[in-house]
């Protein structure tokens, strides 16, 4: 058993090293002789980057009927690693999956920052995030388009259904010789009949990672309105304080005008009434330094909220799965 597991690991290694870059399931091969292959995601952005794109065909479909699939005839400027100046234009092959999708972040004309625009769905009484009673609710879905798949060949002309074609055939191929070298070895067989339910454990992880973050996210935003809460208090008292000492320096600033004239300049009671209200004024002028930086605090102390908030939408916005049940061999009986 031991030779054969090595004999199969030697043939996989020689295969993956020696014979798959040179067979067909590498390159595919058109009847003209040229080759083809898929264009790396990092070389293009979106449909826009390919030129002379023509009409989108279908090309596979569903159980239902319903087109999966389409490919359109396309060119696009290939990018040399030693020529970086001289592109090379190239035939592709441009397959449209409308089964995978991908996020793209699109921002709007009116709607273009993101401390507005991920709670933009709300009605505006749902919008005061930082009350205790909110609650947060799943995001909208982020816009998607669907996954482009660029089948680049070295033809001059190419058919796009045939292209695509001579492409995905190679998956075929290459599991069919798998298969065959696996029948002599008997490792295509399943041993054991007897199989009792478990759980998944990958599904069950994935939960497991989300609801923590959940609970992570509303702890932070529960501390973040407690501070606010704290910060707005404060700031209540300290302006009943500023009114109070304001008042207090309106009577001291009377008496100090009513004694000036009567020549008590230098009476001990005219310089106790204007110490105090030198006092009353440092007051006010000390507790208005304290507003404003109670107000920066809780600007800062907002923002670190909202992006609680807006993280906990998002979060919420994916959907998490009941934890599925797999099969596995529990022997042969």
């Amino acid at each position: 058993m031991n030779r054969r597991l090595i004999w199969c690991i030697w043939m996989t290694w020689w295969w993956i090293e020696k014979a798959w870059p040179q067979s067909s399931c590498f390159n595919s091969t058109l009847r003209d002789g040229a080759s083809s292959r898929g264009s790396r995601s990092n070389q293009y952005e979106d449909e826009g980057s390919f030129t002379d794109v023509g009409e989108w065909v279908p090309w596979r479909s569903d159980r239902e009927g319903s087109v999966v699939c389409e490919v359109a005839a396309a060119r696009f400027q290939l990018a040399r690693p030693s020529q970086p100046d001289q592109p090379l234009a190239v035939r592709v092959a441009l397959i449209r999956d409308w089964r995978k999708r991908i996020v793209c972040e699109a921002t709007t004309d009116g709607q273009t920052d993101e401390s507005e625009r991920w709670k933009a769905d709300l009605a505006p009484d749902k919008q005061n995030f930082w009350e205790p009673e909110w609650q947060a609710t799943p995001a909208l879905p982020a816009p998607t388009r669907p996954k482009l798949i660029p089948v680049v060949t070295t033809a001059a002309e190419a058919d796009a259904v045939e292209l695509a074609h001579t492409y995905f055939r190679r998956w075929t191929c290459q599991e069919n010789a798998i298969r065959d070298w696996l029948i002599p070895l008997n490792l295509d067989t399943n041993h054991g009949y007897a199989k009792e339910p478990v759980v998944n454990s990958e599904l069950v992880k994935r939960r497991t990672v989300l609801e923590k973050r959940v609970a992570h996210l509303h702890r932070l935003a529960a501390e973040s309105r407690k501070r606010l809460r704290q910060m707005c208090a404060s700031d209540q008292v300290r302006e009943e304080q500023v009114v109070s000492w304001e008042h207090r320096q309106q009577e001291l600033l009377a008496q100090v005008t009513a004694l000036e004239p009567l020549g008590q300049s230098h009476e001990p009671g005219l310089l106790a009434v204007k110490a105090q209200q030198l006092e009353a004024e440092w007051e006010v002028h000390h507790r208005h330094v304290l507003l404003a930086a109670t107000s920066v605090a809780r600007k800062r102390e907002l923002n670190h909220c909202a992006r609680s908030c807006r993280a906990l939408r998002h979060v919420l916005r994916k959907p998490r799965r009941p934890p599925g049940v797999r099969t596995r061999n529990a022997g042969t009986r």
